[in-house]
C-alpha cells in the first residue's frame, strides 16, 4: 500500500503526544502506536480515526494526507475493538476513495455506507451480518471478495460481480451454486460443503484452489482445471492420483495430512517448486526424486524423510523439517 504525507510530520505529531504511546503487535510486528490506533494503507496511523476528522475540519494537510487519499482501512473485530473508536456509517461514507475494506466480524457498518464505496476492488465480509446483498450489489468493481462464514450474502449479488478474480467460500453454507466467473483465478472452498464439483469443473481460467477438508469436489471436477499452479490438497479424503496427473502446470501443491496422492500422482508434476509432506506418510524419497525444480520442501513430521533424502534436489532453498 502506497504511504501519504511526509514522516517528520508523523514523527512530531507522535513525540508531541509520547505519554500516550503504548505497545501493541499486530501480524507479528511490534509498533509503536496510540491506545487508539487504525491501520490504514498498510501502516499504523499514530491516532484514531476521529482524531483525522478533526483534523479534516482544520488542516487542509491532514485532510489531503490521511483522508482524501484513504485507500484501505481494517474495520476487522478479529485485530480492532471498534466500539473504541465509534466508527459508524457516517464515518466511513466519507471515505470515498477506499479501494479495501477489512469488515471482518464488524457489526457497526451497514448498506447504507457500503453501497457509496463504489471504487472498492476488495472487500472482507468473513463470519459479518450486516452488509447484505442490496449494497454488493452496487460494487461492481469488485475483484475479490471474502465471505468466509458469511450466511447473508447469496448468488443474487455475486452473479452480480463479473470482474472477480478471487473469491473465499471457506466455511459458507449459504452460497449453493456460482455464475460463470470468466475472471475468476482463485476460488477458496476449504470446509466448503455446498459448491457442487460440476460448477468448480467450469471454472477453467482458476490458477489456484482450494479443497482443505472439502468432501464434495471429487477427481472429475478438476481433471480439466489445466490451469491450475497452486492446489491444497490438505485433510483431503476424495482426490485421489487420477484427479491431478493432469495438472502438469502446478507450481505449488500442499499435501499436508493428506494419505491419498501417492508417489504416482506426483510423477508427472515437475514444474512444482512449492511441496508441503508436513504429516504426509505416503509420498516417498523415490516419489519426489524426479522433481527438480523443488526450491521449497516441508518433510515436517514426515517418517518416510529424512533431511538427507532432498540431497539430490539441488534447487532447494528451504527445507522445512520442524516438528508441528
Amino acid at each position: 500500500m502506497k504511504r501519504t504525507g511526509r514522516s517528520d510530520d508523523k514523527d512530531e505529531y507522535r513525540n508531541e503526544h509520547a505519554s500516550y504511546i503504548t505497545k501493541y503487535p499486530y501480524h507479528n510486528h511490534n509498533q509503536t502506536i496510540f491506545p487508539k490506533d487504525i491501520f490504514v494503507n498498510g501502516i499504523y496511523l499514530y491516532c484514531s480515526i476521529d482524531d483525522l476528522f478533526q483534523w479534516r475540519s482544520v488542516s487542509k494537510q491532514w485532510s489531503r494526507w490521511w483522508i482524501d487519499d484513504m485507500t484501505y482501512i481494517c474495520l476487522s473485530y478479529q485485530y480492532y475493538n471498534n466500539e473504541i473508536y465509534n466508527i459508524t456509517d457516517k464515518t466511513v461514507s466519507l471515505l470515498t476513495n477506499l479501494t479495501s475494506i477489512d469488515l471482518d466480524r464488524n457489526n457497526n457498518i451497514t448498506d447504507q455506507s457500503i453501497s457509496s464505496l463504489t471504487k472498492l476492488i476488495y472487500i472482507n465480509l468473513s463470519y459479518n451480518n450486516k452488509i447484505s446483498d442490496d449494497a454488493i450489489a452496487q460494487l461492481t468493481r469488485l475483484t475479490e471478495i471474502e465471505l468466509k462464514g458469511n450466511s447473508i450474502i447469496t448468488y443474487q449479488s455475486i452473479s452480480l460481480l463479473t470482474n472477480l478474480t478471487s473469491i473465499n467460500l471457506c466455511y459458507n453454507e449459504n452460497i449453493t451454486d456460482l455464475p460463470l466467473l470468466t475472471h475468476l483465478t482463485f476460488i477458496d472452498l476449504s470446509k466448503n460443503h455446498k459448491i457442487c464439483g460440476n460448477i468448480i469443473s467450469k471454472l477453467t481460467t482458476l490458477l489456484r484452489l482450494d479443497i482443505t477438508l472439502n468432501n464434495i469436489i471429487k477427481n472429475d471436477d478438476i481433471t480439466n482445471l489445466t490451469n491450475l499452479t497452486e492446489l491444497n490438497l490438505q485433510f483431503n479424503k476424495n482426490i485421489t492420483d487420477e484427479g491431478i496427473l493432469c495438472l502438469t502446470n502446478l507450481t505449488e501443491l500442499s499435501l499436508q495430512f493428506n494419505q491419498n496422492i501417492t508417489d504416482e500422482g506426483i510423477l508427472y508434476l515437475t514444474c512444482l517448486k512449492y511441496l508441503n509432506l508436513c504429516h504426509n506418510n505416503i509420498i516417498t524419497p523415490h516419489g519426489i526424486s524426479h522433481l527438480t525444480n523443488i526450491t521449497y520442501l516441508n518433510i515436517a513430521n514426515n517418517t518416510n524423510f529424512d533431511e538427507n533424502d532432498s540431497s539430490q534436489l539441488t534447487k532447494i532453498m528451504k527445507l522445512d523439517t520442524s516438528l508441528k
